[in-house]
């Protein structure tokens, strides 16, 4: 059997480290290491990351003086402390049943070709209450495909259902490649939100993909999830979103770009939609002003200056009442 490591980063999440820690420790696979990484924690994590120094699975724990602003960073560092062929991030707020990583390796083994294994979550609220399976994140896309076991060839993952959404929503559920994750871009480790959407595609270009229906990852929805979408965020998310779709009009068919210019307007549309009037109007007076990965023309096409004029006026119209 393979040896795994598994990766656990944290960052202020000491009410659940625990349970995450406990779950990892109690698998039916016995062939893995822990690496347990704290990215400059505020709360008890310290604290309840001490009570397993001792650990005979554990094999590194690693303090950050200063927070790295991204955990896809603390994946790259965990991975080089790594001795596995195959890699299991587990998130330090989610939890799994005791077969999970028994399940991956298995999947991970029945193709030579395989470089990610993963399955099904349900997701649960702050308390572990509330599941539902992750169907509903996936349905839109595809009512049938995630209903049954699968093995699919990756590069067909990622332009059948990849380049509409990141239909790998849990890192806690995959278990990939060693070797895949060094040979990828590394650019998702610059990403806030959407790098692992980015990872999984660059480890999909390299190999095949498996999937197991029944749900053994628990994935934690709360407040600091990187679904919430306040304002910020969620021009952030866009932003990343935009950047993928960059990505793959550069990596897939050209008879795949129809499709992938369509959805990059439609998510520029959506960015647009993020700025209030008046910071157009300023964007209108002072293009240096505007803050984005992408260019201020192609933002003021998607918006459309006569609209920006119209928004200009409204606000003159208010400042004179």
């Amino acid at each position: 059997m393979p040896f795994v490591s598994v990766i656990v980063p944290n960052y202020n999440h000491g009410r659940y480290l625990g349970q995450r820690l406990e779950s990892v420790f109690q698998q039916s696979f016995e062939d893995y290491e822990v690496i347990i990484l704290d990215d400059a924690s505020t709360d008890e994590s310290k604290e309840i990351i001490e009570r397993y120094r001792n650990h005979p699975k554990v094999s590194h724990i690693v303090y950050n003086t200063q927070n790295s602003g991204s955990t896809f960073r603390q994946w790259r560092r965990g991975l080089e402390r790594s001795k596995g062929e195959w890699i299991w991030i587990a998130e330090s707020d989610d939890y799994c049943t005791a077969d999970l990583l028994n399940v991956l390796v298995k999947q991970g083994l029945s193709n030579e070709d395989v470089v990610l294994s993963y399955c099904q979550s349900n997701e649960v609220n702050e308390n572990g209450e509330g599941w539902r399976n992750m169907t509903w994140f996936t349905d839109p896309v595809d009512k049938e495909h995630w209903r049954n076991d699968y093995c699919n060839e990756g590069r067909n993952e990622i332009q059948q259902y990849l380049w509409q959404l990141n239909a790998i929503p849990n890192a806690s559920a995959v278990l990939f490649k060693r070797t895949a994750y060094y040979n990828a871009s590394p650019a998702f480790e610059s990403m806030k939100m959407c790098g692992d959407w980015f990872l999984w595609i660059e480890l999909l270009r390299q190999g095949n993909i498996v999937f197991c229906a029944t749900a053994h990852n628990f994935f934690r929805c709360h407040a600091n999830s990187t679904r919430t979408h306040e304002t910020e965020r969620w021009k952030k998310r866009l932003e990343e979103e935009m950047l993928i779709a960059q990505h793959l009009i550069s990596i897939l068919p050209a008879t795949d770009r129809p499709k992938l210019h369509a959805r990059m307007n439609s998510l520029l549309r959506s960015y647009c939609s993020t700025f209030s009037g008046k910071e157009v109007v300023q964007f209108l007076r002072n293009p240096a002003t505007y803050e984005s990965p992408f260019p201020y023309a192609a933002f003021m096409r998607t918006f459309s200056v006569r609209s920006a004029y119209k928004i200009a006026k409204t606000l003159f119209a208010r400042k004179k009442n």
